[in-house]
């Protein structure tokens, strides 16, 4: 499965705004917001179950700057994930990818 897409934007997880793809290292540019994505790039190519072992370790710890940059990531990448769902054949994989 080497069908990548990727979008062309990301999308501000503090203040939903759309963002061309040059701020994946930037601040949001929306005044009221500010949000850095500055760790944003190392983590919008990474496997899901990384992002998704990642994205429960920020939750435990409380750090909600971390939890909302992986969660953009995971957006990011959300068309690979459903297209892996819908493509699985392993019954006992694709129970645990429904159940994640």
């Amino acid at each position: 499965m080497e069908n990548k897409f990727y979008p062309k934007y990301i999308k501000c997880s503090n203040c939903s705004n759309k963002l061309g793809l040059e701020f994946i290292d930037k601040k949001c540019p929306n005044p009221d917001c500010n949000f850095d994505f500055k760790d944003l790039k190392k983590l919008l190519y990474s496997e899901d179950y990384s992002l998704r072992g990642m994205l429960l370790e920020a939750q435990k710890q409380d750090d909600k700057e971390r939890y909302m940059l992986i969660e953009t990531a995971i957006r990011f990448n959300i068309y690979d994930y459903f297209v892996h769902f819908v493509e699985c054949n392993w019954g006992a994989h694709y129970n645990t990818l429904f159940r994640d």
